[in-house]
């Protein structure tokens, strides 16, 4: 609605309406990872539904505090348990990941094919550590 106010005009939503619009407005909010979290994140897309036991395995370092930041804001889901002693969970990515890269299916990740020539045609800066001893 139109209404005049303070010398001028605004346009207004309905009050019945604020939940909603509220709920746009929470969509956009961007989502800030850190170098851990998208490692795990990638691993976890790419391999799942798999243990933490198996992330940790792949990176070499422990990740249940990345693996619970990840689940807190909603890119992770716990997807079961394995069915080998201990009953650990399984971990997978969540409808909110998808749309939060723009993706439709999981199929539609870039394949490591893909980003490994993209690395080699110089089209993909890739950071290069150097240990001192």
């Amino acid at each position: 609605r139109i209404e005049r106010i303070s010398g001028g005009y605004q346009l207004l939503s309905l009050p019945e309406y604020h939940l909603y619009i509220q709920r746009l407005f929470n969509k956009g909010k961007k989502v800030k990872l850190s170098r851990p979290a998208l490692e795990t994140l990638s691993i976890i897309a790419y391999k799942q539904p798999l243990l933490r036991l198996e992330i940790e395995n792949i990176r070499g370092v422990e990740c249940s505090g990345v693996i619970k930041t990840l689940i807190q804001k909603e890119l992770v889901t716990i997807k079961g348990r394995d069915g080998g002693m201990g009953r650990a969970l399984l971990y997978g990515t969540t409808q909110r990941f998808l749309e939060l890269f723009g993706l439709n299916h999981l199929s539609d990740l870039p394949k490591l094919k893909e980003i490994e020539l993209l690395m080699n045609n110089g089209e993909i800066a890739v950071e290069k550590s150097v240990e001192t001893k």
